[in-house]
């Protein structure tokens, strides 16, 4: 019996990087539709441009990837760090206005993953599912407004902060995905 050992160049194409490329399609579709855009804050702008997530909403079919927000009180930068809303923080990050309840002196925002998050203005801290935070002097409360700082912003909401000038831009990170 004679074996025919001619090697297809074909072959490897076929069964390796054609599955491959198709498998980066997918997720590559999955993360686009289903990853916030960046969101936009403007120091001493009562406007702020927050990312959708492009899978739920319409406007995005439409060209639009970010929704126009007017904020009670602008951004601004004290004692060399940079104040964002809370409120708006926590709509950058994906979650839902009804997710935020406030009661008195304290601030909860449902996740809907077991990750709540509740903050405490008088005892200014934070406390998640992990840990409790002390935020001292990066907790701000500014004619009713509760405002964070940015270095807090990143550790709690998980959200890659980038400054350019006058803008404050939002990025929500890819990896390392946290599977809590």
């Amino acid at each position: 019996m004679k074996r025919d050992l001619s090697y297809n160049i074909t072959d490897p194409i076929v069964t390796v990087v054609a599955p491959l490329t198709f498998l980066l399609f997918v997720i590559w579709t999955l993360y686009f539709f289903t990853t916030p855009t960046p969101s936009y804050f403007y120091l001493n702008s009562n406007v702020a441009d927050i990312g959708i997530r492009p899978i739920s909403n319409e406007n995005f079919i439409l060209g639009q990837s970010t929704k126009r927000v007017y904020l009670k009180e602008a951004p601004f930068i004290y004692d060399s760090k940079i104040y964002l809303p809370l409120e708006a923080i926590t709509l950058a990050s994906g979650i839902k206005e009804e997710n935020i309840v406030k009661k008195e002196d304290k601030i909860l925002i449902e996740s809907g993953k077991n990750n709540n998050i509740c903050f405490d203005l008088k005892k200014k801290t934070a406390t998640t599912n992990k840990e409790k935070i002390n935020l001292s002097d990066s907790l701000l409360v500014k004619n009713g407004e509760v405002f964070l700082a940015t270095d807090y912003i990143e550790k709690i909401f998980k959200i890659k902060i980038e400054k350019n000038e006058n803008k404050v831009i939002l990025k929500h990170r890819l990896f390392p995905i946290h599977f809590n």
